[in-house]
């Protein structure tokens, strides 16, 4: 990426914006349009509508009347304050879909009746938003302009997006550059710019990406006449004309920009798969046992020792002691009242120091959801226990045991679903693991800790602790369902499919069966199990008797304490 202001002559257009791939159409009226077109009768199709948002000036879809250069009709939830049009009268309307350019003159014009730019410099905030589908990337071809030098455009086989700006006798040229979107792919591109007491700035976002910021110590220059004209596809400024775009335009969107930019103003941009509350990698400083972030570390509540002897420095947090962990409490993210009800993701990149105790947990949420290392220390398992049913039951999964002294990632999704299940996908290392169904895990109801790192939260089990380093966590609300995007600190991969090894086994009364074994041999050697003649006989009698009776037996209690009288053991009646 290149971000950069430089000198430019008086007219020199800058260059073109950059913007991502990924569209979900919203036309929702799509069938009252093309009636209105005369081109469907009683033909059946997806409601397809743009949807605006309050205060926009401008959000259609392009399924209403687009005939010659005259204005633009709406159709359905479209809205629009002011005449929208085509240029020459050639670009084509293309049913659910859009209109069709083909670079040259051709474009769509908006004059708004409600909003304005302004007149000499553009001291008036606007922001602005498109869904596209490039077919070419001609040099200067113009995704978006407004004013007579503003741009969103491709130069240089790149996506340019600034404004220049003139203060004095000197034409400034305020820019970034980035790669130009995939041809042939839709993209959602939105921008908001923003006067500032001391200049301006621009914000850009493509496909869900923010991209670099544009900041200038002057307002973007106005042609005379055009602080009120945008162009969507072509440049509204007479010295660009034939920088048309080729390709589609789906939907547009123009709107005042009033506040400081926040990603929440755009409509066409894709939600993220989750949303980060806590992401930290320890560069940070400790006041008293609360981490203090710092960098690009996102601290949506509050991280703290929980001993007071971790060690966090050097970009790592370092537990070495029973009762040591990290507790993250989220500002606002309920888990549930009694169950966790609500998706998020948790991550972890940490190195073990050694073996570590049973059920050492790397992550834990809610007191019943894990990461841990098992019980014997033999495996790494994860999952979740829940009483849904009256009775505890523990899903999970394992995996061999992470090396010792080498950094490992650890990523979990929780999503929980309507009809009280929820899944746990997972991954370690780069590698997608089996993933764990059942019913939703249940919520210590004593725990205030939203997810504990290196420790069980601190109401359950204190005396389970990890021995490493934590080199970085991350907490996040999940948006809806499992996405891969969702994980952030690896790329999750399926595994290796796994290789059996020919099975040389005859049939017998036993048959060891070992941790290399495969899945489908371990089967295979079940189904080899023979008994021995004295077996068989027995079993074909299909008669058996059991007598159980100890010390509790004479206490009338079925489960004994350890205090019981040996010499109350007395079966007097007893023949056997």
């Amino acid at each position: 990426m290149v971000l950069n202001s430089s000198n430019a002559t008086p007219g020199e257009k800058p260059g073109p914006h950059s913007v991502g791939a990924s569209r979900t159409s919203k036309r929702s009226a799509a069938l009252a349009g093309l009636a209105t077109l005369g081109l469907i009768g009683t033909l059946l199709v997806p409601a397809l509508g743009a949807q605006a948002a309050t205060g926009d000036s401008l959000n259609v879809g392009f399924n209403g009347s687009l005939v010659g250069t005259t204005a633009y009709t709406t159709t359905g939830e479209e809205i629009m304050h002011g005449v929208l049009n085509r240029v020459t009268g050639t670009e084509e309307q293309v049913p659910l879909s859009g209109v069709r350019l083909t670079g040259g003159n051709q474009g769509i014009r908006y004059a708004p009746t409600d909003m304005t730019t302004g007149t000499d410099t553009a001291d008036q905030g606007f922001l602005g938003e498109v869904k596209f589908t490039p077919a070419g990337s001609a040099d200067m071809s113009t995704i978006f302009s407004a004013g007579g030098n503003f741009y969103i455009r491709a130069q240089n086989n790149e996506l340019r997006y600034g404004f220049d700006s003139l203060t004095g006798s000197t034409w400034t040229s305020n820019k970034a550059t980035v790669e130009y979107p995939a041809l042939n792919k839709e993209h959602a591109l939105s921008f908001h710019y923003l006067p500032t007491p001391t200049g301006a700035t621009l914000s850009v976002m493509l496909d869900g990406v923010t991209l670099p910021a544009v900041s200038s110590t002057a307002r973007a220059k106005n042609a005379a006449n055009l602080g009120s004209i945008f162009g969507f596809g072509y440049e509204v400024n007479s010295g660009g004309s034939g920088r048309g775009f080729s390709g589609l335009l789906h939907d547009v969107r123009l709107a005042k920009a009033t506040a400081t930019f926040a990603p929440s103003v755009f409509e066409y941009q894709p939600q993220p798969a989750s949303t980060d509350l806590l992401d930290v990698s320890y560069d940070g400083t400790l006041t008293g046992n609360a981490y203090t972030a710092a960098g690009s570390d996102v601290l949506l509540g509050t991280l703290s020792r929980r001993a007071g002897t971790e060690a966090i420095a050097g970009g790592k947090a370092t537990l070495t002691a029973t009762g040591e962990g990290l507790d993250f409490t989220a500002t606002s993210f309920p888990l549930g009242t009694t169950k966790l009800d609500k998706g998020f993701v948790a991550e972890a990149t940490f190195t073990p120091s050694g073996p570590q105790v049973a059920q050492a947990p790397v992550i834990a949420v809610g007191g019943n959801l894990f990461a841990r290392y098992n019980t014997a220390g033999t495996s790494f398992e994860y999952g979740f226990s829940s009483n849904a049913s009256g009775s505890w039951k523990t899903f999970s999964e394992s995996v061999p045991l992470p090396e010792v002294n080498k950094p490992h990632t650890f990523s979990m999704v929780y999503v929980p679903k309507g009809d009280g299940t929820a899944e746990l996908i997972a991954g370690m290392d780069g590698k997608l693991l089996a993933p764990v169904t059942g019913a939703q895990a249940i919520k210590n109801p004593a725990s205030n800790t939203t997810a504990s790192f290196g420790a069980e939260v601190k109401e359950a089990a204190n005396n389970r602790a990890f021995k490493g380093s934590l080199d970085k966590t991350r907490f996040a609300a999940l948006t809806a369902g499992y996405e891969a995007s969702a994980v952030k600190y690896q790329n999750l991969t399926p595994g290796e499919p796994e290789v059996c090894e020919p099975l040389l086994v005859d049939p017998a009364n036993y048959i060891s069966v070992s941790t290399g074994d495969c899945e489908a041999n371990i089967l295979a050697k079940s189904a080899l199990v023979r008994p021995t003649k004295a077996q068989l006989e027995w079993q074909e009698s299909r008669q058996t008797a059991f007598l159980h009776f100890g010390i509790n037996t004479f206490y009338d209690q079925e489960w004994g304490h350890g205090t019981e009288d040996p010499a109350r053991f007395n079966p007097t009646d007893f023949d056997a």
